[in-house]
């Protein structure tokens, strides 16, 4: 890959190799690496990756938000609306 990507990983833990990662952090392949997941978790405060001054680290915030949640909410309570998360609009569904 080019050299001085930026990587970020809000999928799934175990799909970025974080040994890996922080050698390519370390060598500046990777210029900054931003993680939400893990592939243990939570991750050791101790941990390379998470005190690395290139990656930035959220606790598995990714289905956290106001937008998220209220996505989540109207998808599963009603079959009436689909929500649209990037407005937070409802858009009633006729038939």
């Amino acid at each position: 890959m080019k050299k001085g990507v930026r990587i970020v990983n809000v999928a799934r833990g175990g799909v970025i190799d974080e040994e890996a990662l922080v050698r390519a952090l370390d060598s500046g392949i990777v210029a900054q690496a931003a993680l939400d997941v893990f592939t243990k978790e939570p991750p050791s405060p101790e941990s390379k990756l998470v005190q690395h001054e290139n990656v930035i680290v959220t606790p598995h915030l990714g289905a956290s938000t106001v937008e998220a949640q209220v996505c989540f909410t109207n998808h599963h309570n009603s079959k009436l609306f689909i929500v649209s998360c990037s407005f937070l609009h409802l858009i009633p569904i006729f038939g």
